[in-house]
């Protein structure tokens, strides 16, 4: 009875982590291209800079971090790196892919930078809701986000 148990769990643990491999390769799919020369769009063009930083802790399954504009998503990181993306001027409605809230309703205005943090808090655990919210996605300052450009890699 003892190994039935154990083949059931380990069958169990390996279902999970084959949904996950699946999950995240597909999440990408409605991904919008990435702009690969940022500066040279933002002088021409005079858009605003975006950096979004995906600074999930350690989890079994390290799932990406999407976050939409509107409707759209514009970007999908890998724990522990960020992006820097041209946004056009205007009102921009950022969430993350699979939760309505939380969100941050951004107002890009053409030459400015702006930063995003975006991440699960293992800490936080689901099941003590009164932590708050294990997810998290807020606009930094500069300051806030230097030690993150240091730390995190690049996507």
């Amino acid at each position: 009875m003892r190994r039935l148990k154990l083949r059931i769990l380990i069958l169990i643990i390996s279902t999970i982590l084959i949904a996950g491999c699946v999950a995240e390769k597909s999440s990408t799919s409605n991904v919008k291209p990435a702009i690969t020369t940022v500066d040279k769009q933002i002088s021409e063009d005079g858009v605003a800079v975006l950096y979004i930083f995906n600074i999930s802790g350690w989890t079994l399954i390290p799932l990406n971090q999407e976050v939409i504009d509107g409707e759209e998503t514009i970007v999908s990181l890998p724990r522990n790196t960020y992006k820097k993306i041209a946004v056009s001027p205007g009102i921009h409605n950022l969430r993350p892919s699979y939760r309505k809230l939380p969100k941050v309703d951004l107002k890009a205005i053409k030459g400015n930078t702006y930063y995003v943090v975006i991440g699960y808090r293992p800490e936080r655990s689901w099941a003590l809701p009164l932590l708050g919210d294990p997810m998290i996605l807020k606009l930094i300052s500069k300051d806030e986000a230097e030690p993150l450009l240091k730390e995190l890699k690049q996507h």
